[in-house]
């Protein structure tokens, strides 16, 4: 497998934006997602799909903001 780094010392590879999903970026003809799409994926596909997809956002919670105590 090779590793691919996104930045190195001399360049910043080309990407583009996908047109349908925010955050996913287009690089060597290969769409590549942020990895803590795999955290979010384990607890909950849907959520994926309502922020990533239908663009539906909230504001955190009081619990989200204090945590557990």
């Amino acid at each position: 497998m090779e590793n691919k780094l996104i930045i190195d010392e001399f360049n910043i590879l080309d990407f583009e934006c996908h047109e349908n999903y925010k955050s996913v970026r287009i690089i060597d003809e290969k769409a590549n997602f942020p990895i803590s799409w795999l955290n979010t994926q384990g607890y909950c596909e849907y959520s994926l799909y309502l922020e990533y997809c239908q663009g539906v956002s909230t504001a955190p919670t009081q619990e989200m903001l204090e945590g557990t105590q």
